[in-house]
């Protein structure tokens, strides 16, 4: 009998393993011609059969689906590229700043372990090497290949640094993420699957991007889906996570196409509805107590939703109501001139004495139609935001419907803010109070335990503490 109870208890956790378990390796990057095997029957099916799926076949049946899934459709670069210049002027400064800050720090083919030195000789700190893991300013050389009459260098450039992660990634010298500096890490590797997924789909059409490039893109990112599966199996709070497991979402939606596609779908939203479950207050505030990580989540759900909808994939109603309530916060907490307080250490812009909400409640305002959002939004989204909305998203703005917001003075005992509030008049009076501590993250608090801010006469009359 005991000896039947351990068979059955071995082949159960047999059996548990084999249907939890992905089929897509996180240890090595998938050949282009082994790609199909990992394809789900119909899909396979739909390409013609196994034995006709050529990779000019499965390269052009990928660019289809981006067509329809990413945010927008990448038969429309160039047209969007010539609006971006006009609407956004300044942005051509901005990229290329940053392009030639990375082009001249790092070669195409960079080492991905410590201890290494920029091209100028001097040694790469922990910090330097975590902004290298996020690829963030290659987004900019992806802008910069534009601006320079599509220069094939900047492309090249960005497909040798990405085989050089690969490289890495075989050979086994890539900083880990018991290092510390983890390039597969969930924040670092979901800020770089966010910021690839925007220069693969810049790149599809171009002549410099083959079948071959592209598939190989593909393959990178199937491998750090597979990753990110494998290292986030419970949850973790924190933003960090959030990031991965976003990017891991984003991946089981533009790639559905794959068998592993449901299991990543499942975890990552599994885990995001924890971290909504968890880490938003009951009075609708993000848990670490500050605007711009607040809104740094609305991010990461935004992107899942967006994606989500684009591909008719349902999203839970509970995801949903909580991902609105993320939004609904912050005109509770706003100034009259449509602006909010800065709490703890809103770090996007440490010398602020307000923040600039319109972004977030212009992402509201195209999301959920709510006039009282549209009251804060804006015509004119942010640059970065451009690119990760829709034709007829960016039509809407032209048309804002707004409401003045009703609310008056409004408390969140869980987050321990509360605003006093005497109109939205532009010379209105409005003070907002900090008195609360995070339990679980207070990091981010820099020691805030009673702060005071007020406006009035359309001016900040409180400056609020400087973090040191």
């Amino acid at each position: 009998m005991k000896s039947l109870k351990l068979f059955y208890l071995l082949f159960s956790c047999f059996f548990s393993n084999c249907v939890f378990a992905q089929n897509i390796p996180s240890e090595k990057i998938i050949g282009a011609d082994d790609l199909p095997y990992y394809l789900k029957p119909e899909v396979i099916q739909e390409l013609g059969g196994s034995n006709t799926i050529t990779q000019a076949k499965l390269a052009q049946y990928f660019r289809d689906k981006f067509s329809e899934r990413y945010f927008y459709d990448w038969k429309s670069n160039d047209a969007r590229f010539k609006e971006y210049v006009l609407l956004y002027p300044n942005a051509q400064g901005t990229h290329t700043k940053n392009a030639l800050d990375h082009l001249a720090k790092f070669e195409a083919v960079t080492p991905w372990k410590l201890p290494f030195c920029y091209k100028n000789g001097e040694p790469l700190n922990a910090y330097a090497m975590r902004h290298l893991a996020r690829q963030h300013k290659m987004a900019d050389i992806a802008f910069y290949y534009q601006f320079q009459n599509k220069n094939p260098e900047y492309l090249h450039y960005f497909k040798d640094q990405l085989k050089s992660l690969n490289t890495a990634l075989t050979l086994n010298r890539y900083e880990t993420i018991d290092d510390g500096n983890g390039v597969y890490e969930a924040f670092r590797s979901g800020y770089r699957v966010l910021n690839w997924l925007q220069i693969h789909n810049l790149f599809l059409g171009e002549k410099g991007y083959s079948d071959d490039d592209q598939l190989l893109t593909i393959a990178t990112l199937l491998q750090h889906a597979s990753s990110l599966y494998e290292t986030n199996t419970e949850f973790v709070p924190g933003n960090h996570q959030t990031r991965g497991m976003s990017a891991l979402a984003m991946l089981s939606i533009l790639f559905s196409d794959f068998k592993d596609a449901d299991l990543w779908k499942d975890r990552a939203m599994g885990l995001l509805q924890e971290h909504l479950s968890k880490e938003i207050n009951k009075d609708g505030f993000q848990f670490e107590r500050t605007v711009h990580y607040h809104i740094s989540d609305i991010d990461n759900y935004f992107f899942v939703h967006q994606l989500a909808k684009n591909s008719h994939v349902k999203i839970d109603s509970i995801l949903e109501l909580k991902l609105k309530s993320l939004f609904e916060t912050l005109p509770k907490i706003a100034y009259p001139d449509k602006s909010a307080p800065v709490f703890s250490d809103d770090t996007n812009a440490p010398w602020a004495e307000k923040n600039d909400i319109s972004g977030a409640l212009t992402l509201g305002f195209l999301l959920f139609r709510d006039p009282v959002m549209g009251y804060f939004a804006s015509e004119q989204v942010p640059a970065i935001v451009y690119w990760y909305l829709s034709d007829t998203q960016l039509k809407l703005l032209r048309n804002l419907k707004a409401q003045v917001p009703i609310v008056q003075s409004v408390d969140f005992p869980e987050t321990g803010y509360f605003i006093m509030r005497e109109g939205w008049n532009k010379d209105d009076k409005v003070m907002a109070i900090s008195n609360g501590l995070d339990p679980y993250k207070p990091d981010h608090q820099q020691g805030d335990m009673l702060g005071i801010q007020a406006m009035a006469n359309g001016k900040v009359i409180f400056i609020r503490y400087v973090i040191p």
